[in-house]
């Protein structure tokens, strides 16, 4: 089963870790690659222009 997704921020083709949404942990980025495509923590950061802390 092949679920890759495109990230909007880099461009990068990616397949999420989990196979559905509600298998991954609230709150993380395993979520985020099904709500918004965004492939990691770091485009996520970079997407919203924050997470320097």
């Amino acid at each position: 089963m092949e679920m890759s997704k495109v990230c909007p921020n880099c461009g990068k083709e990616y397949e999420p870790k989990f196979a559905e949404k509600s298998d991954a942990p609230e709150g993380s980025i395993y979520r985020e690659q099904h709500q918004t495509g965004i492939c990691s923590n770091e485009c996520w950061n970079e997407w919203l222009g924050g997470g320097d802390e």
